[in-house]
Order: C-alpha cells, then sequence, then structure tokens
C-alpha cells in the first residue's frame, strides 16, 4: 500500500462522531486562577466603588498557544509487560485481561536465545484525542529572598487512547476500539527565575491509570522563532537494557519480526508489514511512524516548533543555544515519578525488584505549521460557513477552516490557510526482571475544531 492509503487506513476508526465527545477538564467559563492580592486590595477601597475583577484567559507563549481544543489521530505504542508462563495462564482465564495467545509459544526458542521467559511484547495501533481546556490564567507563584514572585500560565489536557488493531487485514480499522489510556494532566510555562538559576520551562504534570504520576520537565524554546521546515525525527528502539549496566539484550524472540510463535501480541506481523502498518522498519524505529505520517505533506509543513521534557534533567546543549537559556541544576529541581506501591516496591520472594516500576519518561513534541488549500465560494457580509480543504489527508476528519466574512466575496476562489499538527514520541522506562524495558508510544494529531481563517487572509479574494 501508498502511504497515503495506509494514513487512510490508519484514520478508518477516527470515528468523528465519537472522538470530539471524549471526556475533558470542564474548567468553567468564568473559572481562573488568580492572586489573592487584588481580591485583598478591594477591601481597602475607601470610595465606596468596586473594581471589575477581569477574568483572564492568558494562554502560555507559543507553542503551548497552539494547544487548544481537540485534537485527534493514528498513533502507534509499544510495551514490554512482565509476563511468564504462570501469569499467562492465569491471565487467560481471566475475563477482564483476556490475555490468550493464538499460537503456542515457543519456548524451546526463549532457552535457545539464553534469555528468560518472563515478558509479553504488545504492539498497538491506536487512536488518540487530546482536549485542550481554557487556559488557567494567570497563576502566581511566590519567590522568597531576592527572586520575585512569578506568574506560571498553564493549560488543562486530557488524552484517551484507544487501541484499533486488526490482525485480520493488519491495519487499524477497528471500530470502535479498545480504551488502553486515560491521562487528565496540565502543560505549564514558567518563566526565567534567578533563583534557583534556569531559563524559560514547559512542565508536564500527568496522572496515569496504572499508577504513576509525572512531573516532566524541559526547555521551553523560543516562541518566536521556528524551525522552517517539517521535524526530523530522531532514532528510538524498544531494545531492553541491563539496568546496572546499559548494555542492551536484543536476542528476545519476540524483538524479531518474523517469527509468530513468540510472546508478542499480535504475533503474526505478515499482515502489517504487507499494508505498511507496522514494517519491520517501523518496528525497529518506531517513530519512522511519524515521519510516514509527514511523508504526503511534503513541503506543506512550512515549520514547526519543537521541545523535550523529561523526568531528569537531559537538556542539551543544542537546545540551550536555541533558548539562549541555562539548563537548570540537578540541586535545584528534581522531576520525577510516583508510583503505587504494587509498581516501585521490591519483591521479598525469589523474584528480585518490583513488578514494573516507571522509572523515567522523556516526551519530545512537535508543532507545526501546515498550509492547505480551501475553495470559497461567495459569502455575504457577517455570514459564517466551514470549509473542508481541498487538499485533506484522505480518511481524515480534519481539519475544517472556518469562514467569517467581514465583507462581500463576490467572487471567491482558493486561498492558501494554515492549521497546527501536533505530534509526539515518548519513552517510559520500566524496571522489572532487573531489565529496563522501553515502553514507546507516539501519534499524529490533527485540529478536530474548526480553525478560523484570519481576515487578512480573506482579503485576497475579491
Amino acid at each position: 500500500m501508498s502511504e497515503q492509503q495506509v494514513i487512510s487506513a490508519n484514520f478508518a476508526a477516527l470515528d468523528s462522531k465519537r472522538f470530539p465527545k471524549e471526556p475533558s477538564i470542564n474548567v468553567p467559563a468564568d473559572f481562573n486562577i488568580g492572586s489573592v492580592d487584588a481580591v485583598l486590595t478591594l477591601h481597602q477601597k475607601t470610595d465606596g466603588t468596586v473594581p471589575q475583577i477581569h477574568d483572564d484567559e492568558t494562554p502560555p507563549p507559543a507553542p503551548l498557544s497552539f494547544f487548544q481544543g481537540k485534537f485527534a489521530g493514528p498513533g502507534f505504542n509499544t510495551i514490554f509487560r512482565p509476563s511468564g508462563p504462570k501469569n499467562r495462564e492465569n491471565a487467560a482465564k481471566n475475563p477482564a485481561l483476556g490475555s490468550k495467545f493464538p499460537i503456542d509459544i515457543n519456548t524451546e526458542a526463549i532457552k535457545k536465545a539464553g534469555v528468560l521467559d518472563d515478558n509479553i511484547l504488545e504492539l498497538n495501533l491506536t487512536r488518540e484525542a487530546w482536549s485542550f481546556s481554557t487556559p488557567l490564567g494567570q497563576v502566581p507563584n511566590r519567590g522568597s529572598e531576592g527572586q520575585d514572585d512569578i506568574v506560571i500560565l498553564g493549560v488543562p489536557y486530557t488524552q484517551s487512547v484507544r487501541d484499533v488493531t486488526n490482525p485480520d487485514n493488519g491495519t487499524g480499522d477497528a471500530s470502535p476500539g479498545r480504551p488502553i489510556h486515560f491521562e487528565p494532566g496540565l502543560f505549564l510555562h514558567v518563566p526565567a527565575v534567578d533563583k534557583p538559576q534556569s531559563g524559560p520551562t514547559i512542565s508536564r504534570l500527568a496522572s496515569i491509570p496504572h499508577g504513576t504520576t509525572i512531573n516532566a520537565f524541559g526547555l521551553a524554546p523560543n516562541p518566536d522563532v521556528e524551525t522552517p521546515g517539517p521535524p526530523i525525527f530522531p532514532e528510538i528502539n524498544i531494545i531492553p537494557t541491563i539496568s546496572s549496566s546499559g548494555d542492551p539484550i536484543s536476542k528476545f524472540p519476540n524483538l524479531s519480526f518474523k517469527p509468530s510463535d513468540t510472546a508478542r501480541l499480535p504475533q503474526d506481523l505478515t499482515p502489517f508489514g504487507k499494508t505498511g502498518a507496522i514494517t519491520e522498519e517501523s518496528f525497529k524505529n518506531p517513530n519512522l511512524v511519524l515521519k510516514s505520517f509527514n511523508a504526503p505533506l511534503g513541503n506543506r509543513i512550512v515549520s514547526h516548533y519543537r521541545f523535550t521534557v523529561a523526568t531528569s534533567s537531559a537538556t542539551s546543549a543544542a537546545d540551550v543555544a536555541t533558548v539562549n537559556g541555562t539548563v537548570p541544576a540537578a540541586s535545584t529541581h528534581i522531576p520525577g515519578l510516583a508510583n503505587i506501591s504494587f509498581l516501585d516496591k521490591p519483591r521479598t520472594d525469589t523474584v528480585t525488584g518490583p513488578n514494573a516500576d516507571a522509572i523515567k519518561v522523556t516526551a519530545t513534541f512537535w508543532v507545526s505549521k501546515v498550509s492547505y488549500k480551501i475553495k470559497v465560494d461567495p459569502i455575504k457580509k457577517g455570514e459564517t460557513r466551514e470549509i473542508v480543504p481541498l487538499d485533506a489527508l484522505p480518511g481524515a476528519t480534519g481539519p475544517k477552516f472556518k469562514i467569517v466574512a467581514d465583507r462581500d466575496i463576490s467572487r471567491g476562489g482558493t486561498i492558501t490557510v494554515f492549521a497546527r499538527h501536533i505530534q509526539y514520541s515518548q519513552n517510559v522506562t520500566l524496571l522489572f526482571r532487573k531489565l529496563d524495558w522501553p515502553h514507546v508510544s507516539l501519534a499524529s494529531l490533527i485540529p478536530q475544531d474548526a480553525v478560523l481563517v484570519p481576515a487578512a487572509d480573506l482579503s485576497k479574494l475579491l
């Protein structure tokens, strides 16, 4: 299949009637977090007047300023989870787990490879929906002894992910799909500060249903400078490493694309290889799925922002140079994770280490400016119209563009307009059986709400 056919197939389960209804954090229209100082000042007025408190919905700087409304699109998820023969036998009997392998696992191949039969590799073609709520406004944080008070700007969000893997035809068109992830959280923009010294940063605070909360941060990009052209996605792999040394362990049979009798779901990847939904190359480097999504767009991706957040301070020199910032010192900021005891407590039986402890998260986001062409028919001043672009991706439910005519447009025509796409690649490191196991997830998201066309773009029409 061509890349456009693959994209169309992967959009197939993206039901536009369902995903916009995904639950979101509902912030009341008149709700915003502000300083108590302003309220106290009201009580000090002596002229009898009560000044109006302005409802502030100040958005954070770019690229977080583009995190508005609903986004949705296809993704790819890979995860190793602890599971030995006894676990699998019991899981197959549990309706809530439903873990049953259609092909018997070749345990002899596992022994021959010299590794333990202690894990399952699960691959999911996914559909994601992200919903961003109204910005929280200016949230005051208080400085102490030499550090001025600062204002943090935040955007609440929810993320929901469905597994839509269809092993029968090798695509991601299973509908409605199986919910596998739900995450409420906040993106925060923190300005540059002197004490502790740090350039502007972005933090992502999130809670995950398996029992993990994260506080990941990284330097914010310059809001006034975008990188020309499409994103360049770094290589990422899913090979486990020894916790104590970092040495890779690539001998697990389920890490080979071809065998179908391994501890992997789905076991047979042949149908996915034929359609291109999961190729041998993307199996080794999942970020190629993001690259494939962008391929049909070509030079329509005009520019992009990039930022990385992590639960350990791993900011590169290049990032610092880009924002002219200062890397927060490890001694002054400790981001991290917190897990329920089931995940992070050491075992007391013959198994050493925890069940599956999430020990590190790194996530990179790319926010791209993408051009579309729309045909605008004659329209009267004051009328509103929603238009589907002429060059939408095959099978996509968005974006649509909203026209609010500021004058009569008697002849109309075709104009170029722009929408923002959000892509991300995330790696959560899980610790069990003395190995660090990569849990890689990624998605390409396009707006589901109508994108308003600026009046300046309409001025090109007669």
